[in-house]
């Protein structure tokens, strides 16, 4: 009678009615129902697929089994996890652990967590899971590198690199060779994923290649095998190479270990480089390293007039040297300051040199210079600007900043006096906050930043200015502040444009480093945003118990931006009993998740989590497998098994 009453409802067009009719269909033991259970587990609805795994569940038996089992694959979260519940209701059928655990690499993400629980309710094995998914990775991104075409191949030998198997560099090294450039590249990133020492020699090659995206790959992949016998060709791609590929080369350099050699090719960078910003990265990333860097090439390329001086300050601006070599620099740079026959540019670069250099003695005549610059400005502007008239500004100053050529000089001699802590910098820093043009009001700020104190607490006004250098700037120096800044800077986060993401991040950045528990709120309201990931990575470094809460509050809602971050985050933050919520992640169908979780769980000594991070060792990325055994030595009372 119910099927006679229903037939009409499971064709009806409704999808409400079509499940209601469908979930019907549980209370019946008759086998006409089952090829209507059959039609609706591929239902273009979901509400209708639901229904079907109620009913199936409801009847029971090897029949239902084999329906869940295709429902527990479902791409609605909802219809898996009732597909996966379904299926745990009935452990005595010989079929239910071997759905399950098909299931386990095919669901979504979100009915992963339930597919886990459900597995090892029914008597089955974590490891076994795990190691299924990886044979069946493994098959399927084989099968696409060798019959697939175009983007899916290259995609596929990334993935394989990302196992970390000796037979995935079998596998990628002879397509280094090949005459597609995607496919080159897209090797080459997964060898470097791969994280095999053989693959280097083979990558280096390549850094001549004439491609430019294969060069990217083949850089960014021997910075990720970090192994200082690289430096010597990434320091040659970096001396000589394109500014794009330059940098690439130098951005891998920075991401070898801190071996002499590293050092040395990174100095022969920043010494000799003719691209400005090429070079003063790598002269940034030597002194971070401590490399001993020779002040001779610099001081030889500071006597040069062009393009090659300019670099060469900013090398200079750089790097660190003992005082002896300083002085000795720094004398050599000094009569560029006022010299009338240099240009306001390559001033303007020594001054910034010399107050990065800490030389005391150029103060006078930075002092000198600072002076000149607003008389002739002041004078230029009285000539030719008349004050603005009410309601006009915007005009005179568009006239101003087109008829004051000093401003960018006087700027940098402002911020080298701050630098130098000379007598008078911080009224002259603070005189520069009010000024119509840009460049000036920058140049304030960076002075104020520099001399640091309460005279920073200035520049809040400055986070509404209409130049984003401006903002940016002064969000940066509120920052470091501490708490004076943490009101200003919450404001300005709650005022942003939420379509501004590059100014949130800023702002997010300027919040963490203030140290004070109430940036916990105005960073809160960025994770949902798009710089979540930011956003809790700031959390993180703000270092506040208070973001614990709100960490977990967000990695309670599946999928998102900022997941991985938020997991670190809150391995930092978390208390006793925090490693539950992580410890779900480690189910999750994105490998760097699971790494992130598998990290937190560990650092949280979260001892519950052991049997899922034994299970991982067999994952297929090798960034989970290394994590999982990471994180098992940190138990107190687990020490990872033999393999």
């Amino acid at each position: 009678m119910a099927l006679a009453c229903g037939g009409r409802d499971l064709a009806s067009p409704v999808p409400e009615r079509r499940a209601a009719a469908v979930a019907a269909l549980g209370s019946s033991r008759s086998d006409a129902g089952w090829d209507a259970l059959l039609v609706a587990q591929v239902d273009p609805s979901a509400l209708v697929r639901k229904a079907a795994a109620g009913a199936l569940t409801a009847r029971g038996g090897p029949l239902s089994v084999e329906g869940l089992g295709l429902l527990a694959r479902d791409p609605d979260p909802e219809v898996a996890i009732a597909a996966v519940r379904g299926l745990a209701a009935q452990p005595q059928e010989r079929r239910v652990q071997p759905l399950l655990l098909e299931a386990f690499w095919q669901a979504p993400s979100q009915a992963r967590p339930e597919l886990g629980a459900a597995l090892l309710a029914v008597g089955g094995s974590a490891r076994e899971a795990v190691e299924l998914e990886a044979r069946r990775l493994w098959e399927r991104n084989a099968r696409i590198l060798s019959s697939g075409a175009g983007a899916e191949r290259a995609g596929a030998a990334e993935e394989l690199g990302r196992s970390g198997r000796r037979e995935a560099v079998k596998l990628l090294l002879p397509l280094l060779g090949s005459g597609d450039p995607r496919m080159v590249a897209a090797a080459a990133r997964g060898l470097g994923r791969a994280g095999d020492r053989q693959a280097r020699v083979a990558l280096e090659k390549l850094l001549d290649a004439p491609d430019a995206a294969v060069v990217e790959a083949a850089a960014e992949a021997l910075g990720a095998l970090g192994q200082p016998e690289s430096a010597d060709a990434l320091a040659r791609l970096s001396r000589s190479g394109p500014e794009r590929l330059a940098l690439r080369g130098v951005a891998a350099l920075g991401e070898l270990p801190g071996a002499s050699e590293v050092g040395v090719g990174l100095c022969e960078v920043a010494l000799r480089s003719a691209e400005l910003e090429v070079a003063a990265r790598a002269a940034r990333a030597a002194r971070l390293r401590d490399a001993d860097c020779p002040e001779q090439p610099l001081a030889a390329r500071i006597g040069r007039r062009g393009p090659d001086q300019l670099v060469a300050l900013a090398v200079a601006a750089e790097l660190r040297l003992p005082a002896d070599r300083t002085r000795r620099l720094a004398e050599r740079i000094l009569p560029l300051v006022g010299s009338p026959a240099m240009d306001g540019a390559t001033r303007a670069a020594a001054a910034l040199a010399l107050g990065r250099l800490g030389f005391a003695p150029a103060t006078p005549a930075l002092l000198q210079r600072a002076g000149d610059l607003r008389g002739r400005m002041a004078e230029s502007r009285t000539r030719w600007f008349p004050a603005p008239p009410p309601g006009a500004a915007p005009a005179w100053v568009a006239r101003a900043e087109r008829g004051v050529g000093d401003a960018a000089e006087l700027a940098a001699v402002a911020v080298a006096l701050a630098r130098l802590r000379a007598e008078g910098a911080e009224p002259l820093a603070r005189a520069l906050l009010a000024d119509p043009v840009a460049a000036l009001r920058l140049g304030g700020v960076e002075a104020l930043d520099a001399l640091g104190g309460a005279g920073l607490a200035a520049t809040g006004p400055l986070l509404a200015d209409p130049d984003r250098s401006v903002r940016f700037a002064a969000a940066r120096a509120l920052g470091r502040t501490g708490s004076p800044g943490v009101q200003l800077l919450a404001d300005a986060t709650l005022a942003a444009p939420p379509d501004d993401p590059e100014w949130q991040a800023v702002l997010a950045r300027a919040l963490s480093e203030t140290g004070d528990a109430r940036a916990v709120a105005p960073l809160a309201h960025l994770l949902d945003g798009l710089i979540s990931a930011e956003a809790a990575a700031g959390l993180g470094r703000l270092g506040s118990r208070d973001g614990a809460a709100v960490l977990e509050q967000r990695l309670r809602r599946p999928g998102g931006i900022g997941r991985v971050e938020a997991l670190d985050a809150l391995a930092v933050l978390g208390g006793p009993g925090a490693g539950a919520l992580p410890a779900r992640d480690l189910l999750s169908e994105r490998a760097d998740v699971r790494a992130a979780a598998a990290r937190a769980v560990g650092r949280l000594r979260y001892e519950a989590a052991a049997p899922w991070l034994e299970a991982l060792r067999s994952d297929y990325a090798g960034e989970v497998r290394r994590a999982a055994i990471e994180a098992l030595a940190r138990l107190p009372s687990v020490r990872p098994a033999a393999r």
